[in-house]
Formats: C-alpha cells, sequence, structure tokens
C-alpha cells in the first residue's frame, strides 16, 4: 500500500495536468506495487517472492523492460499496429499513461495504456517512452 500511494502522489506532482492524478486509478498503482514487490530482490535472500515460490531463478529482464507507474507514454496509433499506411503529415502516435502491464497476456511487453482523452484503459504492446 505504502509503494502505491507513493506512485500515485508523484504522479499527481509530475504529471498532474493530464488527469493522472484520478483515485480510481489507485487499483492500477496496487497492481503495479505487488507487481513490483514480487519481482524485485529480497535483501537478506537475494531472491524475489517468485522465485522463492516456484524455486526458480531468474535474469530479471523483466525489470529493464518497467516503466515509472503513471508516466507519459507514446502509442503507436491503430492503423499503424495493423501494417497500413497513415497520410504524411498525420500524427503516428498518441500519448497515454502507463499504468501496469496487463493480466490477461502472459509476457510483460503488454502494457496497460490509459487515453488522457477518453480515460479508456486498454493493453498495447508497441508503445514508446
Amino acid at each position: 500500500m505504502y509503494m502505491a500511494r507513493l506512485f500515485m502522489i508523484h504522479t499527481a506532482l509530475n504529471w498532474g495536468e493530464f488527469g493522472s492524478d484520478d483515485l480510481s486509478l489507485w487499483s492500477f498503482a496496487n497492481d503495479h506495487a505487488a507487481w513490483l514487490y514480487n519481482c524485485i530482490p529480497q535483501r537478506t535472500s537475494g531472491l524475489t517472492p517468485l522465485e522463492m515460490l516456484t524455486k526458480c531463478k531468474t535474469d530479471h529482464s523483466d525489470l529493464l523492460r518497467t516503466h515509472v507507474w503513471g508516466c507519459p507514454v507514446f502509442v503507436l496509433e491503430p492503423k499503424l499496429q495493423d501494417g497500413k499506411k497513415l497520410p504524411k503529415w498525420n500524427h503516428r502516435a498518441r500519448m497515454g499513461q502507463f499504468l501496469g502491464f496487463s493480466k490477461q497476456h502472459s509476457s510483460t511487453d503488454v502494457a496497460l495504456v490509459r487515453n488522457l482523452h477518453t480515460g479508456y484503459v486498454s493493453p498495447h504492446s508497441t508503445m514508446l517512452c
């Protein structure tokens, strides 16, 4: 809970103009805090809680792909994701807000991104920080 509270405060202070300080995002902050807790090695044992549970060692490469919770990310337009082309002067990406990783997908490559205009949260695999 403490880490999720820090996520919300950090986001409100740094990116408040995007409506990022909305309390309805609390559950996403909690999920991301729990994911981080389970993936970060503990000081005493050097193992993550998931490694202790499954008895399998990992290389922690998923931690290299994480973003700061609530930070702005850029997502490709859906037409470009489908392999289609856009007119030359149209925007190719839109800004969204990173809310953690999707639970429906097995890979940490699929992030949950909130649309800043509509507030809709959807999974995206093509995003830039």
